[in-house]
């Protein structure tokens, strides 16, 4: 279909969609989840809003406006994203066997973060962005103090699970992705995933540029309005229950809904989804990260998965 990216299964596909990877930084993967799971992940997200938002109707789009998005649509409280199709998605099998090919690991060697979702409301029009999740001097030369600062994390609360906590990483223990589980079909004039195709590739020779003073920063790095990288960035349009799969060293961002008025669009449903390596944790801070997931998920009334490779990578099988 001419309308989306070009995109690869999870499963099958491994030496064609590493190589897409490779040049470009970033690949998609078709049917992460199907059509049934796509639509529990948007009613566990609209269901959730309802709960919390003043004048938000589940069954009126036209209500929908109500739902904050200067926080780029997310929401702050750990009990939304603590849900049980959510939090299937993140240790789905076809998600972590997409993960493990381009991470060329065994899957069970993984271990989700336990992200948030975004609900972008149809014709909002958020602030168009590039940026990377991750401090770029200290992925390139601080190893040693993102060592330093991985050690001090206790795993006390949910807050520790995702975002700036899971983005403190280095090139000693990579390659580091991250990804997107996109909920709903996502064309291109709508609002979406977007970036600048093979940046990753410039990443090393970029970083030697910046001040090392730099590295007092926190796990991002946000590119100017007047930067080259705004004009180079791409939409990356995808069907319903694609992933998108990225290197964390390529400029990435969102674009706004940039559909004419009066023109038909949808609204943008996200899962942020990121499988890391397991040895970013040694036994003991292991230990106490699963302890926690195990908290959470007696607290949410969630049902621990089965499968053992799903076990591993959810976190629940280090204690």
């Amino acid at each position: 279909d001419w309308r989306y990216t070009r995109s690869f299964a999870p499963h099958g596909e491994h030496a064609a969609a590493r190589a897409f990877l490779a040049e470009y930084g970033f690949v998609v993967f078709r049917g992460a989840l199907n059509a049934v799971e796509a639509a529990q992940s948007r009613a566990e997200i609209l269901s959730h809003i309802e709960r919390v938002t003043e004048g938000f109707d589940a069954a009126d789009e036209r209500t929908w406006g109500s739902w904050s998005h200067r926080r780029y649509g997310m929401p702050t409280d750990a009990a939304a994203f603590w849900q049980p199709r959510l939090e299937r998605n993140r240790c789905d099998l076809r998600v972590v066997a997409a993960f493990a090919q381009c991470l060329g690991c065994e899957p069970s060697s993984l271990r989700c973060s336990h992200d948030r979702w975004a609900l972008y409301p149809r014709g909002i029009r958020t602030r168009r962005n590039v940026h990377l999740d991750i401090n770029p001097w200290l992925y390139a030369n601080g190893a040693a103090a993102v060592a330093a600062r991985r050690a001090t994390y206790e795993y006390a609360s949910s807050d520790e699970l995702f975002g700036g906590q899971e983005n403190f990483v280095s090139a000693r223990h990579g390659p580091h992705l991250q990804g997107t589980l996109t909920l709903l079909d996502n064309e291109e004039q709508e609002a979406g995933f977007l970036c600048v195709p093979g940046s990753h590739r410039t990443f090393e020779r970029w970083s030697r540029t910046l001040d090392p003073c730099s590295a007092r920063a926190g796990p991002r790095y946000d590119f100017p309005d007047h930067s080259r990288y705004m004009s180079m960035a791409q939409r990356v349009p995808v069907r319903e229950g694609s992933l998108i799969v990225w290197d964390v060293r390529l400029v990435h961002g969102s674009a706004p809904d940039q559909s004419a008025q009066g023109v038909e669009t949808r609204p943008r449903f996200v899962q942020f989804v990121s499988l890391r390596t397991a040895r970013l944790n040694d036994t003991e801070q292991a230990k106490r990260r699963s302890m926690l997931i195990r908290q959470l998920y007696t607290t949410h009334k969630l049902e621990e998965p089965r499968d053992a490779v799903q076990r591993a990578v959810a976190g629940l099988a280090d204690c």
